[in-house]
């Protein structure tokens, strides 16, 4: 008889729920745009929804330079990064 404890976790793990079936039979990579196109079974395209267009931006500071009479090279003080999400 084996001795095996189970891992606490799996005690609040549940069954995954039903979900529909996807809208398309296949898939192919368009040669041009190097898009995914997604097919019904009749051949024709499905519409996914939009989705993938977050952005990221990022701003710096930069100080330095002197005052004219003896400038110095600027230098990156800091970055801030900013996420736009869809």
């Amino acid at each position: 008889m084996s001795n095996t404890t189970i891992p606490w976790a799996l005690r609040l793990m549940s069954r995954p729920r039903p979900c529909a079936p996807a809208p398309y039979v296949r898939t192919e990579l368009d040669a041009e745009t190097q898009r995914v196109l997604y097919l019904d079974a009749a051949g024709l395209r499905v519409e996914m929804g939009r989705h993938g267009t977050s952005q990221d931006t990022s701003t710096a500071s930069m100080s330095g330079g002197g005052d004219g009479s003896s400038p110095q090279r600027q230098s990156q003080d800091d970055s801030v990064t900013d996420h736009v999400p869809d």
